[in-house]
């Protein structure tokens, strides 16, 4: 990892500290909760909202440029999203407060999956997951099929696989 990438992490870190991202609530969603949408920034000047993947089976990923199990996750995430068809996305959400750290990290590892930034917290709040990385497999019906607090690793990926193959064939 190069110096600026690695003094943007502290950067992040250190701020992260200061001020907490997650809700007062200790409910997370879970399996059979319907996955809630918010239209959020993303690279450039665009928007991306969890409702454009509708019909679609969607990995939503909540990670922090900070979060060391979030960096060692995301080559997976990466191989998932140019490995899979198109009913199978995954939109990583970024919760740093400021934008040039997660950008140093995008850059880095040459991400190409669709990239949305939580800078204030509001998107996550709704989802209230209990550690980072965090992640929420959302069937095509908008509900929440699978929950992972943890980093994402190579059997996760089958069983996601898996599990968007039978969702989308209607098994779900």
């Amino acid at each position: 990892m190069s110096l600026h990438v690695l003094r943007a992490v502290l950067a992040s870190f250190l701020l992260m500290l200061a001020t907490p991202v997650r809700a007062q609530s200790t409910t997370a969603l879970g399996v059979g909760d319907t996955a809630p949408t918010q239209a959020l920034p993303s690279v450039g000047d665009t928007t991306i909202d969890l409702a454009t993947f509708k019909g679609q089976v969607v990995l939503l990923n909540f990670w922090a440029s900070w979060c060391l199990p979030c960096l060692e996750e995301m080559p997976l995430l990466e191989k998932l999203h140019t490995q899979s068809e198109k009913k199978l996305s995954v939109l990583a959400v970024n919760l740093d407060r400021k934008r040039n750290p997660p950008q140093g990290v995008i850059d880095h590892l040459a991400l190409s999956l669709p990239m949305a930034f939580d800078a204030d917290g509001t998107f996550v709040k709704l989802y209230n997951p209990n550690s980072l990385p965090a992640s929420f497999l959302v069937g095509p019906d908008g509900a929440i099929h699978a929950v992972y607090e943890r980093a994402i690793n190579i059997e996760d990926i089958k069983v996601i696989k898996e599990t968007a193959r039978r969702l989308l064939q209607g098994e779900g």
